[in-house]
């Protein structure tokens, strides 16, 4: 028994009871199997494993400006609570209303194409586990200028911030390995390369190809040398953009 339809407070045998209350009887399922999904607060979701879900996009047609990615959501049937652990691939793609995404302390994978071409789309927060983000995942966001930097970001996938024309800095975090290929293909305001990491390994064809021409890449100095090897003419770089320590 529970105080509220949906939600609220359970009551049992030592609940004190001080004045006239309804209650209500929640019938629900012991788990929700692999694969099953579910809507919660204007979302939808599937379960991909035990304790743990992917967030598929709006559970119906919005305009919502501001998104915010939980951490945790619980299913309406069973009453479990689960970690929002991936943005599934196309989940919020083509929207045109959204401005801004907070994504939350759980979430370690941004799929393929899960913000491309979301056109007003300015500021990216939060993210602070996600470890990769897949091909295409902000490709085309013309207007993307604010990216949170992820410290704990791996993988850049291919083309993942693609003719986002906007971006005029970016922040690669300390434990980023490979850049894919095009992943800041005609980011053609991008001037400032920030990279902390010094376990890069892979910087993909064209990966800073249509970037200002005398961009400036700010890498550790203990790897300018190798790093230097990455960045050439098959991965974008010009003999007018600088690498520096």
């Amino acid at each position: 028994w529970f105080t509220a339809k949906t939600g609220g407070e359970k009551v049992t045998d030592g609940t004190a009871i001080h004045r006239d209350m309804t209650v209500y009887a929640q019938w629900t399922r012991d788990s929700l199997r692999i694969g099953e999904g579910f809507t919660a607060d204007s979302f939808k979701y599937k379960v991909i494993k035990a304790g743990q879900v992917e967030l598929l996009g709006f559970a119906t047609s919005s305009k919502v400006k501001s998104v915010v990615i939980p951490a945790t959501i619980t299913a309406p049937s069973t009453i479990e609570t689960y970690k929002v652990v991936s943005i599934a691939p196309n989940a919020f793609s083509n929207n045109k209303a959204i401005t801004a995404v907070t994504i939350g302390k759980n979430v370690t994978t941004i799929e393929k194409s899960a913000f491309a071409k979301c056109t007003a789309l300015k500021t990216v927060k939060g993210a602070k586990a996600v470890k990769a983000i897949e091909n295409n995942a902000f490709m085309g966001c013309k207007k993307l200028t604010n990216v949170s930097t992820m410290g704990k970001l791996v993988k850049i996938g291919e083309s993942a911030f693609k003719g986002c024309s906007a971006i005029k800095k970016f922040t690669i975090g300390k434990s980023v390995t490979s850049i894919g290929k095009k992943a800041f293909y005609k980011c053609k305001r991008l001037s400032k390369i920030i990279i902390k990491s010094a376990k890069l390994k892979k910087v993909g064809n064209k990966a800073i190809a249509g970037i200002r021409k005398n961009a400036v890449l700010k890498v550790p100095s203990k790897k300018m040398s190798k790093y230097r090897k990455y960045f050439n003419a098959k991965t974008g770089y010009k003999k007018t953009m600088r690498i520096m320590k």
